[in-house]
């Protein structure tokens, strides 16, 4: 089964929230489209969220917290459950590193948001204080 034929342009991630929705980001709209599973586990497009400039992925947690790693506005975006934008996390550089450059994420063991940062080299945490959801 195929689907995002005239909604994806150029997919390069993707994650599933806990309400079952599908998180994709595309790399050429500069967004992350969400998906629902419809009937006859058909999927169809929900809604989009982002103001992105070069995204390289996307992580949804348990709540429904969005984290999209943005490396040309050298952030991590955190978008609520609704999809609004709340924090954009920018990693202070690291050692003799003028920037930083957040790309691939993950959960931790205990939910905390982890990623690969480019430019050092190494592997960091997320350090924020984390957001409510939304859903009720």
């Amino acid at each position: 089964e195929r689907f995002g034929e005239g909604v994806l342009n150029r997919p390069i991630a993707l994650d599933f929230a806990p309400d079952g929705s599908l998180h994709v980001l595309d790399a050429e709209r500069n967004q992350c489209i969400v998906f629902y599973e419809g009937q006859k586990s058909k999927f169809f497009m929900k809604r989009t969220y982002g103001d992105l400039r070069g995204p390289s992925d996307v992580l949804v947690d348990r709540r429904g917290v969005c984290y999209i790693s943005d490396p040309e506005q050298r952030a991590i975006l955190i978008f609520d459950s609704a999809g609004t934008l709340v924090q954009a996390e920018r990693p202070s550089p690291f050692g003799s590193f003028d920037q930083s450059d957040p790309r691939g994420l993950a959960l931790d063991p205990s939910g905390r948001v982890i990623y690969v940062d480019r430019a050092a080299s190494y592997i960091r945490r997320l350090d924020f204080n984390p957001i409510p959801s939304t859903n009720k």
